[in-house]
């Protein structure tokens, strides 16, 4: 998922604008507001992508039977303690698979040396989704209410004084983001401060550089348009539950940077669901279902035509690893033998 980052406005301005390159691909989280003109200044001349077929497959059919009451596979990796994986199969060259974290912190953009030789040696990279110069221009038009309305027949005057002290540092209204949807603002009050570019978006632009193929499991108009299928007092609600959590958010930040530089998915995971049993919001429930579960039924049957290719690195946000519904489960399903690689 992508994220919003917003600075606070020169004086004069009547806008707002992300500051530099702080666009985020891909997590659950994960929203972001962008400009063409940062595309430009990364210089998205568009690398070599291979769109997977993606007719025929049905989320709602893969999970019916858990969702029947039928008992659920257990989890075959319960005790993984790395975000690193080996994808073997017989009659095809190995792959691998990297649980990413959507942010820029050297802590974790510094990679082990198994990662590094994966990345040199690796013919390509399959990434959640490709940011190129068409997801940026259609995330931005995406993140707009366009019924006529505001943010502000949504929320009351207190409410948007707080969300503009918490996007620009003060409570002066801002009209760009008046004009964001409820949920683009639920996004970003659900993202931690910009580090530099992200890990997901440095692999993508190293794998560009070395003419290397880049491609993607999912659309940008798939990842955004889960939040448009909420209604609009759903996302009136998440927002409301986001701006009470927002002064907790940096200790859970900070322990989840720590969870994932352990390699530790049960822990991600167990985060992941005290987080929300602690909100008790159904509405979360429902939204975490199709942004963690569905898509990893989506996104493992997409993976196939690039397993099969062979030597490929694929890259996606670490949540979507563990669990009994988690990409590892469903390869191993599959008949594939995954090895962890420590780092």
């Amino acid at each position: 998922m992508l994220r919003i980052d917003w600075v606070r406005p020169s004086s004069g301005s009547h806008c707002c604008a992300p500051q530099g390159h702080r666009h985020v691909i891909g997590l659950v989280a994960l929203v972001v507001f962008t400009v063409l003109l940062n595309a430009m200044l990364l210089g998205c001349e568009n690398p070599s992508i291979q769109e997977p077929e993606y007719s025929g497959f049905s989320p709602v059919e893969v999970l019916a039977p858990t969702q029947a009451g039928a008992p659920e596979a257990a989890d075959p990796f319960p005790d993984a303690k790395t975000v690193l994986w080996k994808i073997e199969k017989k009659g095809v060259k190995p792959s691998y698979l990297l649980g990413t974290i959507h942010i820029g912190d050297p802590r974790v953009t510094t990679y082990s040396k198994p990662l590094e030789a994966i990345i040199d040696e690796a013919s390509g990279v399959v990434l959640e989704v490709v940011l190129d110069d068409q997801a940026l221009i259609y995330s931005m038009q995406a993140l707009m209410l366009t019924n006529g309305k505001t943010l502000a027949d949504y929320v009351t005057p207190q409410e948007l004084d707080e969300i503009m002290v918490l996007l620009t540092g003060q409570s002066t209204v801002n009209p760009g983001i008046l004009m964001l949807k409820p949920w683009a603002v639920m996004v970003t009050l659900s993202q931690p401060p910009s580090s530099g570019l992200p890990m997901d978006m440095q692999i993508q632009e190293r794998f560009k550089a070395a003419n290397k193929t880049v491609n993607q499991l999912e659309t940008i108009q798939e990842q955004l348009g889960i939040f448009d299928t909420l209604e609009l007092p759903t996302q009136v609600a998440l927002l409301r539950q986001a701006m009470d959590f927002h002064p907790q958010f940096n200790a859970m930040f900070n322990k989840m940077v720590d969870l994932y530089i352990a390699g530790d998915l049960p822990g991600l995971q167990r985060m992941s669901v005290e987080y929300l049993e602690q909100t008790e919001s159904q509405e979360l429930d429902e939204l975490m279902l199709a942004l963690v579960d569905v898509r990893n039924a989506r996104m493992v049957e997409r993976m196939q035509p690039f397993l099969a290719t062979g030597n490929q690195l694929i890259a996606v946000g670490a949540l979507h690893l563990p669990g009994e519904k988690g990409l590892l489960a469903l390869l191993h399903q599959r008949g594939y033998q995954l090895s962890p690689i420590l780092q």
